[in-house]
């Protein structure tokens, strides 16, 4: 299984090579733009040290989000023991819906995000965590792929419940899953795809049920589906 999990993060990553570029030339651009702006600031009769030092920290800071950048990638790259951690789970979810942002505009997916802010952290592995959030939007993605173009909603929301768990629900507005699917939409190799393996969903639920939390899907109402991960909190 952990081998069919980096399998499966290597071919999502290949399939985003082109938010991924875009991920790290923005910080670059910047980090261009930001280095004329001092040498202009420099340049000038009377040098003004003060906005070309501000320039200088803008640089530091691009610089310090192109390598975040690279490091998720190279990450979920590798193939090593799980590493788990307390991890904030909204800069999480951010990370991947970064990541996946040019799909989303091609795809023309309306992105509605309600992340409750201050959440405790949870003890997870960072990789294994993303690499669940990954499937989970992708398939939405693709699910909303067949329905009209202009009625595509991904819906994504962090909470915390009175029993001391977080819930990340992801929510299309998909054709749904029907009741003889729910029954077996985690079992391996099962799929309604033309394309795929039917190992997503199933690595997802072994990732999830391996760090002791729940994954449940439904329909949606009053069209789509809906996937929901309980996390306990880590106080």
């Amino acid at each position: 299984m952990t081998e069919l999990a980096h399998m499966n993060r290597s071919a999502a990553i290949g399939q985003m090579s082109a938010s991924i570029a875009h991920e790290i030339n923005q910080p670059l651009d910047a980090i261009v733009l930001y280095a004329v702006s001092g040498l202009r600031w420099l340049a000038k009769e009377t040098p003004n040290v003060e906005e070309a030092a501000q320039a200088l920290k803008n640089i530091v800071g691009s610089g310090n989000r192109a390598s975040q950048v690279v490091e998720t990638i190279r990450a979920m790259f590798k193939n090593e023991p799980s590493s788990r951690m307390l991890i904030d789970i909204n800069a999480a979810i951010r990370e991947v819906l970064a990541l996946l942002q040019i799909e989303l505009d091609e795809r023309e997916v309306l992105t509605k995000v309600t992340l409750k802010e201050g959440l405790p952290r949870v003890m997870a592995d960072r990789v294994q965590l993303q690499q669940v959030i990954l499937n989970l939007v992708r398939n939405a993605i693709e699910a909303m792929s067949s329905t009209a173009a202009g009625s595509h909603v991904l819906r994504l929301t962090s909470e915390a419940t009175e029993t001391g768990e977080c819930i990340v629900s992801i929510e299309d507005t998909g054709p749904g899953i029907g009741p003889e699917m729910l029954e077996r939409i985690f079992e391996p190799f099962f799929t309604t795809k033309s394309k795929g393996m039917g190992m997503g969903l199933s690595i997802c639920r072994s990732i999830v049920e391996a760090h002791g939390w729940r994954l449940s899907a439904a329909s949606a109402k009053p069209h789509g589906a809906i996937f929901e991960i309980f996390l306990p909190l880590s106080h």
